[in-house]
């Protein structure tokens, strides 16, 4: 772990020269943020602090951590809580959620600035959520014998071969970590196959179920009888011609649907709504007239995701089809039947729990998803079965907030003396 860590600093020392015009260009109005990030931190922390480090790789993550991190704050109440984030929208997102915690951007992965929030800091126990990893970090931890937790622990099936290449990588990492919280027997599986010890590995299921939204308005004005809604989930600019070629095969073969199109970026519709034009579909704007219903209805306004899937029938999530899948827990906390397209890297995991217990359907291609919206469509009981079987699993895996604290308070895994 040392040599890997020595030869990782020797790189950032080599390319030091190459680094300062592209530091210079990037940090020319981010001096504060330039400061964080080389470790010149202020930490009001005194030597009798007990002090945990949660450290987020952006927003989702961060988003996950808002009620377990509540939870936990109420449990060990003469805690001081210290958030880190590598990316601005992490950071952004943690200081909106956490107000009275500090928050910090994570310095540069290198033993330097990583040590010198070691030491302003003074962390008792560090928690990662997900699977950000920094070697130094690790490193550094275990010299000075502190506890690294990781929440939602899960494992890519790209990390996990690569990992199972480089044994000295796992090593280095994933064996350095003193305890982990699982999603899924699946995830516990992967990370023994790595060599992590059995007994390091509770499964709790995953925080972002503790953290989901509800529907707030009744879009039931948009439904029309013995017309089924199909809802499109945060889908992503790049993903928009897909779903328009699934959407318009669907249309070919029936006629008694709607289709409710939620985009990621509600105020960035301009290319989408010249996409379904041009190959024929009819549209209308959720800002425009709510009396004009036509086949498509483009969700221009933010926060109506729940909203909308609440009147589905049938639910397609987006970025399934390019960066790995939004989250598929929202519409399964509706009992509504879920379909993702293939890319699911971001929440394989959950997926195959959902998979196992048939509360969606996985498509191979944008055939396939074609294909799955109209086996649903014509068939209610199986779209019923679907939906009860979503909110089952959805209901097993949440609580975890909850089962982690109890395992904390049991063991309270505290920096060795």
């Amino acid at each position: 772990m040392i040599i890997l860590s020595i030869l990782w600093n020797l790189l950032f020392i080599i390319l030091i020269p190459i680094s300062i015009p592209i530091a210079i260009y990037y940090f020319w109005y981010r001096t504060a943020e330039l400061g964080e990030r080389l470790g010149l931190i202020k930490a009001d922390i005194s030597e009798n602090d007990s002090v945990t480090w949660f450290h987020v790789a952006s927003i989702g993550e961060a988003n996950s951590l808002s009620y377990f991190l509540n939870l936990y704050t109420l449990n060990f109440k003469n805690e001081k809580i210290i958030l880190t984030s590598m990316t601005e929208t992490g950071v952004f997102a943690l200081k909106k959620l956490f107000p009275d915690c500090t928050v910090f951007f994570f310095p540069l992965p290198f033993y330097f600035p990583i040590n010198s929030y070691f030491r302003k800091i003074k962390p008792d126990r560090i928690f990662l959520i997900e699977g950000e990893l920094w070697l130094d970090m690790l490193l550094i931890a275990k010299i000075k014998k502190i506890p690294v937790i990781m929440l939602n622990a899960q494992i890519s099936e790209k990390t996990l071969a690569k990992y199972t290449k480089l044994k000295i990588l796992s090593k280095a990492t994933f064996h350095n970590i003193n305890h982990y919280f699982a999603i899924s027997k699946n995830e516990k599986d992967k990370l023994i196959s790595i060599g992590v010890d059995n007994s390091k590995i509770d499964i709790v299921g995953t925080t972002k179920a503790d953290v989901m939204s509800k529907p707030k308005e009744d879009m039931s004005f948009y439904k029309d009888e013995g017309k089924l809604i199909i809802a499109l989930g945060s889908v992503r600019p790049e993903e928009e011609e897909v779903f328009m070629r699934i959407i318009k095969k669907v249309f070919e073969n029936i006629n008694h649907i709607r289709c409710v199109w939620i985009p990621r970026y509600p105020d960035k519709i301009d290319k989408l709504t010249k996409i379904l034009l041009n190959n024929g579909l009819k549209i209308s704007l959720f800002s425009g007239n709510k009396k004009q219903k036509e086949e498509i209805l483009i969700v221009d306004a933010f926060g109506k995701l729940m909203d909308f899937y609440a009147i589905s029938d049938i639910t397609f999530v987006g970025g399934t089809f390019s960066t790995g899948g939004h989250n598929i827990l929202e519409p399964a906390s509706l009992s509504k039947p879920v379909i993702v397209g293939p890319v699911i890297n971001k929440i394989r995991s959950i997926a195959e729990v959902m998979q196992e217990k048939e509360g969606i359907i996985i498509s191979k291609d944008e055939i396939d998803a074609s294909n799955n919206i109209l086996v649903l469509i014509n068939s209610p009981e199986k779209r019923k079965k679907m939906g009860e079987n979503a909110f089952k699993c959805f209901s097993e895996i949440r609580g975890a907030s909850e089962k982690t604290i109890d395992l904390i308070k049991k063991s309270r895994m505290n920096k060795e003396d």
